[in-house]
């Protein structure tokens, strides 16, 4: 059954659970807990055979049981009072808020005997105090010379997200810093600035992983003495990790006494998170400084071996200020190795020469003056023929390059030399100037090629491989990028390289009208013939169709024989689900040669019993195992005895809804190098529950984009576009039978029940299979209806091993999908801005 429906069933008791294992762990560590003692003091834990930490935190100290000889439960809570008013447990408490308050662990008078303390708190109360509980915090630990100190974590990690910030006011008072150092850089901030002339205050800080802060430090000012101060006191400042809840809470607090603060303007101060702007993410992680920009150019100056770039311009009749602002963005480049080439297809405005004479005094920038208007392909080919550089770069008149964008090139061919072509991500300007729409792009995919020019901006080309492919041709005008991109991309050997920042701003006004967009259907029609002639320069016969929002279908010939396609159905009871999984199988799919394989995982109900016989009667191989319920051993047993080409593992409550899903599936496995195909599921509403899946969604993997209307093209048509992704769910998964062998079948040993389906698809693509979603197979799935919910303690258990045993296997392939956007948050299942970033900005790189 599927691994992500189950996941997705688990998941509210499953972070219950973790959050106790965490809290377990914490304890243990802090030294005042003591395992041996607490079990020789209360036998019935030793005789239970309990796990001491879990009991306390469980019952004992509800109980007022102490966990050890050096902490009192009910002597700090009779010293704390609102501790033990508001049901927390002491030492977590002590160890998480009450050491740097300096509580007292215990009051000034004996409190006198046990009282009957609160009942257990339940699952759900131990959640929702987790909220405001801090899970990591930092404290003044080592001094340094030049009166710095460094400040150390109690809980083994430096905090990261949103952080309360609490400081001796008289250490603000005296112009103290916080050095924060991140991604190989420190940055300092003032305490006063911080807090706003308080003792506490907000901070944000990375949490990308591998790029979340590694150390911090507080840096004080010397006394007029020039003696450092000391703070042998007591810690002088916390930095104290906290939820999103909390950091809204506490600035809205803030921010009620401070006049003319409006909530919006307090949630764009505070909680771009929460706003989700793409206004505030360019602003706070997209928009570098004038320092930034030195730093950069700097660096670029000492480069080795430079890259140089011809930027090509095909020019005609562009407004004044639009030509200016894209010839001031090229030569505002922090990488000083370019040259700009112009070619003017014939302009009359009178505007368009003058401008471009006055830019040509700059001896970077070569122009060609075009008599007479040809077309955008012959001005195109006109620019190639002034470059003289190693690569090529493609900008529109009246677009914008980032002022980094040539060096977040130049970093990005060091690190893939052989690479011949690279793209970035790119958005939009509207008529005031404003950044929007931006589209954060998956790494190379040849499906998603086939239905959309997804490389488009900023596109940079070798300039042998644009050249040996005869440049920019004539007829494809409103897809000359798309079509040259084509040809390169059949061409070269190499990886296409994808750069996952904005490095280019495409203008949207009604006066930056192209070619494309007023000649749509010519545009399209370009597109197409250049898909066709790719494909039949590969030896495949095609058809090229209309798909989604102008996007494109390539849908190949019907191979001369369709393989035998093995469908595996496991089951248990439910005879009603099964009857009407196997009669859309057999009754309306059109598909010749099917073998149908029900691996009976110990039904005990007649009427199944009754349907598994007949179906064996009509020919299906029935198998029976009677273990426990273990879906990769099922799946394996049954494929073991299969003898078609493709094997489909199939859930039994999937209900077919038309006749030609399954040969899409084949048709999309039998494309090269093509290791598994999940089909588009919907849930019975008509919502959607399976477009790919995305790697590190959630933790360890989740659908993209569930819950979306049917009908709903997803961003850029993610939702209605062949593509490629990262896995693909078990519930419809169409798998190669020589893939399948490569990799040895499913991990039934690790993985009994959740994500052995994202297991298979990572193992076959380290094996160099890929891993493709069809949106054109479509099916019902009524989600994991035939297994019900499981929220047994051992399933939990079992569950959480599955989950850890994920994320030490496959640690950095879970870090980083590559057909998810590292600017789009894991937390969501529809992509969303993250705040900040999964990936270092260029200007942070050293």
């Amino acid at each position: 059954m599927p691994s992500i429906s189950f996941a997705k069933n688990l998941y509210e008791r499953a972070s219950r659970r973790r959050a106790l294992l965490r809290a377990a762990r914490q304890i243990r560590r802090s030294g005042l807990f003591d395992a041996e003692w607490y079990r020789r003091s209360y036998p019935d834990v030793e005789l239970g055979g309990l796990d001491p930490a879990l009991h306390y935190l469980r019952h004992g100290a509800a109980e007022g049981r102490d966990p050890g000889p050096a902490f009192g439960t009910r002597r700090y809570e009779a010293a704390n009072p609102d501790v033990r008013a508001a049901g927390m447990n002491a030492l977590l408490h002590f160890l998480g808020n009450g050491q740097f308050e300096g509580r007292r662990l215990h009051p000034a008078t004996d409190p006198g005997p046990a009282r009957p303390g609160p009942k257990p708190m339940t699952w759900r109360g131990r959640a929702r105090r987790a909220v405001l509980r801090p899970t990591h915090a930092m404290v003044a630990d080592t001094e340094r010379p030049g009166g710095e100190l460094l400040l150390a974590s109690v809980l083994g990690r430096p905090p990261r997200g949103w952080a309360l910030v609490t400081a001796d006011p008289d250490l603000v008072a005296s112009g103290a810093a916080l050095r924060i150092t991140a991604g190989g850089r420190s940055h300092e901030i003032g305490l006063a600035d911080l807090a706003h002339g308080r003792h506490r205050g907000l901070l944000r800080l990375p949490d990308g992983a591998g790029h979340g802060p590694s150390a911090f430090a507080l840096v004080r000012p010397p006394r007029e003495d020039g003696v450092a101060r000391s703070t042998a006191a007591g810690p002088a400042v916390t930095v104290r990790e906290i939820g999103r809840a909390e950091a809204l809470a506490r600035a809205m607090v803030r921010a009620a006494n401070v006049e003319g603060r409006t909530l919006r303007g307090l949630a764009a101060a505070h909680a771009p998170a929460v706003t989700g702007r793409y206004v505030d993410w360019v602003a706070r992680y997209d928009t570098p400084t004038e320092a930034d920009l030195a730093r950069l150019r700097a660096r670029a100056v000492n480069a080795k071996n430079p890259p140089r770039f011809s930027v090509l311009v095909p020019v005609h009749e562009t407004p004044e200020p639009a030509l200016r602002a894209m010839l001031a963005s090229v030569q505002r480049q922090t990488w000083p190795h370019w040259e700009l080439c112009l070619a003017d297809d014939g302009s009359v405005a009178p505007h368009v020469r003058t401008v471009l004479e006055a830019a040509a005094s700059d001896c970077r920038i070569k122009l060609a003056l075009r008599p007479r208007n040809g077309n955008i392909s012959a001005a195109s080919n006109t620019a190639l023929a002034l470059a003289s550089g190693e690569w090529v770069a493609l900008l529109d008149h009246d677009d914008v390059l980032a002022p980094h964008a040539l060096q977040t090139m130049a970093d990005a061919i060091a690190a893939h030399p052989d690479s011949d072509l690279f793209y970035s991500d790119e958005d939009k300007l509207d008529a005031g100037g404003q950044r929007h729409d931006p589209y954060f792009k998956p790494d190379f995919s040849v499906e998603l090629l086939r239905g959309q020019n997804f490389v488009s901006h900023l596109g940079v080309y070798r300039g042998t491989a644009v050249r040996a492919v005869g440049g920019f041709r004539i007829g494809y005008e409103g897809s000359q990028d798309y079509d040259l991109t084509l040809r390169v991309v059949a061409r070269t050997k190499a990886p296409v390289i994808h750069v996952p920042h904005v490095l280019y701003h495409w203008r949207m006004h009604p006066s930056a009208a192209t070619f494309s967009t007023t000649q749509i259907d010519r545009a399209t029609n370009a597109a197409r013939r250049a898909l066709h002639e790719q494909a039949f320069n590969l030896g495949e016969t095609v058809t090229v169709t209309g798909g989604i929002d102008n996007y494109h279908r390539v849908v190949p010939a019907d191979p001369p024989r369709w393989p035998r396609v093995s469908v595996i159905v496991p089951t248990r009871d439910q005879p009603d689900l099964l009857r009407a999984c196997v009669e859309g199988l057999l009754e309306r799919t059109a598909y010749d040669d099917l073998e149908l394989i029900v691996v009976d995982n110990g039904s005990r109900d007649p009427a199944t019993l009754a349907l598994l016989a007949r179906l064996a009667r009509d020919g299906a191989m029935v198998l029976r195992d009677d273990g426990p319920f273990n879906y990769p051993r099922l799946n394996n047993l049954a494929a073991e005895r299969a003898t078609g080409d493709i094997l489909l593992l199939l859930n039994n409550d999937v209900e077919v809804t038309g006749p030609g899903w399954l040969r899409e599936l084949v048709r999309a496995a039998l494309r090269p190098k093509v290791g598994a195909v999940g089909a588009r599921l919907l849930y019975p509403d008509g919502t959607v529950q399976h477009a790919g899946v995305v790697l590190g969604l959630g933790g360890v993997a989740g659908h993209v984009c569930i819950g979306a209307a049917a009908g709903d093209p997803g961003p850029f048509g993610l939702l209605h576009l062949s593509r490629e992704v990262g896995a693909v769910t078990g519930a419809c998964m169409a798998v190669a039978r020589a893939a399948w062998l490569a990799v040895g079948g499913m991990d039934a040993d690790n993985l009994a029940v959740a994500f052995n389906d994202v297991d298979l698809c990572l193992r076959l693509r380290a094996a160099g299979y890929r891993i493709v979603f069809t949106p054109y197979a479509e099916l019902i799935h009524h989600e994991s209806k035939s297994r019900g919910s499981d929220f047994a303690d051992d399933q939990v258990a079992r569950f959480m091993a599955e989950i850890a045993y994920m994320q030490r296997r496959w640690a950095s392939e879970l870090a980083r999908d590559p057909f998810f956007s590292l600017n789009h948050s894991l937390d969501l299942h529809a992509p969303t801005l993250a705040f900040p970033p999964r990936v270092p900005r260029p200007w942070h790189i050293a």
